[in-house]
């Protein structure tokens, strides 16, 4: 302990530090500078935790006007991949989106350093900071805006001129997100599948439901499901459903409508279908429950006898009520005829 006597540029020691001191002023000093490495350690862990949380959620930054914002982060993410490029903006529906005409945002992008141009729609609630200024009357008006994500953030800043709008942008990675993704993918994803896994949102949790599920593929094909609404949890859901689709099959899957519940109760059903089965069963308007009594009728039917059995509008109480122990179970066809003819089950256990 040491105490400052006011007005003077002396310290009077204090107590066990004075003795020490007196006794051994090397003994004193080394005593000093551990209690001064114990009181400053935990500021030193706190700051390196800060920074390096900062690294995995640098992608919160907001884009500056000036790009002070932008600057820091390269700083801090300067071990990631740079990803920059230009873009544009015609027929002006970035000012729509500005003036809340549109909910979507349509952009051209180019990555020069991938060769690649594609165009995309960002909804309007998914873009932070969408503003226009003009500082200068003399000057072409200011544009600047960010599309954050898992990945990382897309920093827009360019200008205006008639109905279009163009500048440059840099994908700024999320260093935590690239590390993980790289051990859940079968190769390092190129700039041009950074840049697309950004715009269909590709998560964390969408890459590792996918390996959890079995398949071990690339950033690429992660990204060409999430573009046909195809999600990490879908794929995970068919798989401890007891499927497994190819990415093809998954995707016509979604776009056709089929939810993994469904898909799930035909298979708690009995029912061992193809994608191509399950899409007509869907499509003809077929319910989970309607299979699940057929099958426990004890019928064996094909998947378009059961779409002929439903379009004809054969309940699957009747369906339950025809069957007579030790006799084979009647064909499709022949139901949908004694159903048509209003023939009663009573009546057909009888004849039979």
């Amino acid at each position: 302990m040491s105490v400052q006597v006011k007005g003077s540029n002396h310290t009077i020691l204090a107590g066990r530090d004075s003795q020490v001191a007196a006794k051994s002023p090397r003994a004193y000093l080394a005593v000093r500078m551990k209690k001064a490495f114990q009181t400053w350690l935990p500021g030193i862990a706190a700051g390196l935790i800060a920074l390096f949380l900062a690294g995995c959620h640098l992608h919160r930054e907001s884009l500056s006007h000036n790009g002070q914002a932008a600057e820091v982060k390269l700083r801090l993410t300067q071990e990631t991949p740079e990803i920059k490029g230009t873009w544009r903006s015609k027929g002006d529906p970035l000012l729509a989106s500005v003036r809340g005409q549109s909910a979507w945002l349509a952009l051209t992008l180019e990555e020069p350093a991938a060769g690649s141009t594609f165009m995309t729609t960002i909804p309007r609630s998914e873009v932070r900071g969408l503003s226009v200024a003009t500082t200068d009357p003399g000057r072409k008006p200011s544009v600047w805006f960010a599309i954050e994500r898992d990945a990382g953030a897309l920093k827009f800043l360019g200008q205006r001129e008639g109905n279009e709008d163009s500048g440059t942008f840099i994908f700024e990675t999320n260093a935590c997100f690239v590390e993980q993704a790289n051990a859940l993918l079968a190769r390092a994803p190129s700039s041009k599948e950074w840049l697309e896994a950004v715009f269909h949102n590709v998560t964390l949790a969408d890459l590792r439901e996918i390996k959890q599920a079995g398949y071990w593929t690339t950033l690429a094909e992660v990204t060409r499901l999430r573009r046909n609404g195809v999600t990490g949890q879908y794929v995970n859901s068919l798989t401890r459903a007891g499927y497994h689709f190819t990415f093809d099959e998954l995707t016509s899957l979604r776009r056709s409508g089929i939810a993994s519940e469904y898909a799930a109760e035909l298979k708690k059903a009995g029912f061992r279908l193809s994608s191509e089965a399950i899409i007509k069963l869907r499509r003809s308007g077929v319910p989970a429950e309607y299979i699940a009594a057929v099958k426990t009728a004890g019928y064996s039917f094909s998947c378009d006898d059961i779409v002929k059995l439903r379009r004809a509008g054969v309940p699957a109480e009747y369906l339950a009520a025809l069957p007579v122990p030790g006799r084979a179970s009647l064909s499709a066809d022949v139901i949908i005829d004694l159903r048509r003819r209003g023939v009663p089950p009573e009546t057909v256990q009888k004849l039979r």
